[in-house]
């Protein structure tokens, strides 16, 4: 049975395409900048299409540059700007070096990305000003936070950014005293230094970061109703 799927999937998904992927609404957006932040990671800047609803922290079904829908050129991407900026952009370690990754890694100034399905509940529209919100972010799981932090840039923050490298190094920059870049070795002490007048937690990194993270938190008394986390796969 899954041999014959693999023979007519290339079929159904040509045939879905033919008829203007009904029942899906897509964006097509255009590459206007690639930075290369560290290592085997890069951002990607994309216009931002008309019409396209969007809240910070939001992720989006992103389609690798120049294809279309199927079962190895589409994966959940988190948006790293905030609503009101204006271009779209998007943080990925292309290390593992999937079909997905290689495309986006050869991808160029100027080539197609399309995307649909942008949806999420890691947001912080919600907050209180005033609320003194801890950012706890693990490598690539800094794109959702950077959106979360952009959007409400004026409000009582502090982010705890563990990583091999850092992204986003001019936006960091600008808020110096609020940032705080660690290892995994010193990630447990910056966070102490927060507990004691941080109201809300958002974490955002790999599975097993998120649950390391969230646990420490809770021993240390934080209500389980005060931590919003959201992982990501490879």
């Amino acid at each position: 049975m899954e041999f014959i799927k693999k023979l007519i999937r290339p079929t159904y998904f040509w045939v879905y395409r033919m008829r203007g992927y009904p029942s899906i609404e897509l964006f097509t957006t255009t590459i206007t900048a690639i930075q290369h932040e560290y290592n085997d990671v890069f951002t990607y800047e994309l216009t931002k299409p008309g019409g396209l609803h969007q809240h910070a922290g939001y992720y989006a079904h992103v389609i690798a540059p120049n294809s279309h829908i199927n079962n190895h050129d589409v994966r959940d991407m988190s948006l790293a700007n905030a609503p009101h900026e204006d271009r779209l952009m998007i943080t990925m370690d292309t290390q593992s070096n999937t079909r997905y990754k290689r495309k986006f890694r050869n991808a160029k100034v100027g080539d197609r990305v399309d995307m649909y399905a942008i949806k999420g509940d890691f947001t912080n529209d919600h907050l209180n000003s005033e609320q003194k919100t801890v950012y706890i972010a693990g490598g690539v799981g800094i794109t959702a936070v950077r959106s979360l932090i952009a959007n409400r840039i004026d409000s009582n923050w502090n982010l705890i950014y563990a990583g091999k490298g850092y992204a986003y190094a001019d936006f960091w920059e600008q808020h110096g005293a609020k940032v705080n870049k660690v290892k995994r070795g010193t990630l447990f002490p910056a966070i102490d230094a927060q507990l004691d007048s941080a109201e809300q937690f958002y974490i955002c990194g790999s599975g097993p970061f998120i649950e390391d993270v969230k646990q420490y938190l809770l021993s240390k008394g934080v209500a389980e109703t005060s931590i919003k986390a959201e992982g990501f796969g490879s």
